[in-house]
């Protein structure tokens, strides 16, 4: 080595001992807290909603008939009129029933005579045979006498009751207050036992006529809340109540629903289209579901960030922990294992953290 590389070398040694002097102090490298957004783990309350068409009804209906055949003397009412309980409806010519109300009460006034004499009879043979005036023979004679003619009485006076109800049965009268709904016949017109005079339905109580796909009956069932609306009264929602779930479908081949509206418009009437909604319980309610950003992947397999808060206000700390998700759900993802309700996981950031590592919460 020649001078002038041993003068180099020196110089060097120098100029590097110069520098460690000068940095006697180590520099400390600031801590990095990463901002996160974070999520609760809860349970799965998606619930699902199906529309299904059907007709309004009035809740009760009755077909008013007469008990007896004969010709309509008188029809009260009209269609549409509101009627009150007990308030005649239509009546049949009772001239030949009062006839024969007249002779039954007449024949049982003579047999009520028939009777009443047979019994004054009966006590003077009785007498007589007792003081041994009259052999048995005429006073078991009388006996049978009075039995007859107290057996016929009583047959006239039920034959008397019967044609006084037949009296009562040319005349029909509202069972309940209502509004009359049809009136299939006419004054003057013969009518039979059993024929329907007036449709009287229910002017209080109005239900729904739905049917149901097989798919969602089963899922249905007496006293489910449910909302109604109808095409004729747009932007309004009315709540009802399923009272009749059917177990045998109709020819439509859809299981027919009686559903009860809860509260009555004024404009709502039978025969008029409705939209019925249920809502039914989504397939994973009870699930835990774990947010979709939530979740993410590595050699192990999939894994959330959890979430430790710190001392500090807006601070935490995050653990990674391996989690068995299922199938991917509008609300996330089931969790199978690894999770417990009410644990924060991390929703944002996630490839920018690591186990261990102190985060802050963005607002």
């Amino acid at each position: 080595m020649n001078k002038k590389s041993n003068s180099l070398f020196f110089l060097f040694i120098l100029c590097f001992l110069f520098f460690v002097g000068c940095s006697g102090e180590v520099e400390q490298t600031e801590e990095i807290i990463r901002p996160v957004r974070y999520q609760q783990i809860k349970k799965s309350d998606i619930k699902t909603t199906r529309s299904f068409s059907g007709v309004s009804a009035a809740a009760t209906e009755m077909k008013l008939s007469f008990r007896i055949s004969g010709t309509l003397e008188t029809v009260k009412v009209k269609v549409g009129q509101k009627v009150k309980k007990a308030v005649l409806i239509a009546s049949i010519d009772d001239t030949d029933i009062r006839i024969q109300y007249e002779e039954a009460k007449v024949a049982m006034l003579n047999a009520e005579v028939q009777k009443d004499n047979a019994k004054a009879n009966l006590a003077r043979v009785r007498e007589l045979y007792e003081n041994n005036n009259v052999p048995l023979s005429e006073y078991e004679n009388a006996k049978n006498q009075y039995a007859a003619a107290r057996a016929e009485h009583e047959s006239r006076i039920k034959k008397l009751d019967l044609q006084k109800s037949q009296l009562s049965y040319s005349k029909l009268f509202s069972p309940m207050p209502g509004i009359v709904a049809q009136v299939p016949v006419e004054k003057n017109e013969n009518v039979n036992a059993g024929q329907v005079i007036a449709l009287l339905t229910s002017d209080k109580d109005m239900e729904v006529e739905v049917g149901i796909p097989e798919a969602y009956i089963s899922r249905i069932k007496a006293g489910d809340a449910v909302s109604i609306g109808f095409s004729s009264l747009k932007e309004q929602s009315f709540p009802g109540t399923v009272t009749e779930v059917s177990y045998i479908a109709s020819g439509a081949s859809t299981y027919p629903v009686r559903v009860r509206l809860e509260k009555l418009a004024k404009d709502i009437r039978p025969g008029m289209p409705a939209n019925v909604n249920f809502t039914f319980s989504s397939e994973n309610e009870g699930s835990l579901i774990a947010p979709i950003n939530a979740v993410a992947e590595d050699q192990q397999g999939n894994y959330v960030f959890i979430v430790t808060e710190g001392s500090e206000k807006g601070s935490a700390t995050v653990k990674k922990r391996q989690v068995r998700v299922g199938k991917l759900t509008n609300e996330g993802f089931i969790v199978l294992d690894g999770l417990k309700q009410g644990e924060l996981v991390v929703i944002s950031g996630i490839s920018k953290i690591t186990d261990g590592m102190k985060v802050k919460f963005l607002k």
